[in-house]
């Protein structure tokens, strides 16, 4: 029987419908429980937040040259690229660049002076996931194949422009 009629719910059908279908239901939805913290940690051995504990933490330096670089509450373009370039320089990634810049413009927007806007803003910061830099031996091999690899194209081409 069709639950609209000329317009009108046939709120009697509607409920009968209702219940029919919750009779036919297979799988009952599972209860919810409690979880302890044992259980969460188990789940998500990641801490929800790294505070900042070194004045030369990547997130750090760029929240505070952040603020430096505001103008009220906003950022030229050319700023903006200077703020990439040194989120790049700190080894963080694009998005975490611009998570902290936004995080630093959000506090200046919430009435905070620029040069108070990275400590203000300091509990968000610890929820950005810091760099990872690479180990200077890393960083020398991969110097070090680069240059290899340079020589190698440099000599490829001297020896097809010989022949």
């Amino acid at each position: 029987m069709p639950l609209k009629s000329m317009g009108r719910i046939d709120r009697g059908s509607a409920v009968a419908a209702a219940s029919s279908t919750e009779a036919t239901i297979e799988h009952p939805v599972p209860a919810l429980r409690l979880v302890n913290a044992d259980e969460v940690s188990a789940v998500s051995p990641q801490p929800l937040g790294v505070p900042i504990t070194d004045a030369n933490d990547p997130r750090w330096v760029l929240a505070v040259r952040t603020g430096e670089l505001l103008q009220g509450t906003l950022l030229t373009p050319e700023n903006r690229r200077r703020l990439t370039h040194l989120g790049r320089i700190l080894e963080l990634s694009a998005f975490d660049t611009n998570l902290i810049v936004a995080i630093i413009q959000d506090q200046a927007r919430r009435g905070h002076p620029p040069s108070a806007c990275a400590a203000a803003g300091e509990h968000q910061l610890a929820f950005v996931p810091g760099s990872q830099p690479r180990s200077g031996k890393a960083r020398r091999v991969a110097t070090m194949m680069g240059l290899v690899g340079l020589l190698i194209a440099v000599e490829l081409l001297f020896l097809y422009w010989i022949l």
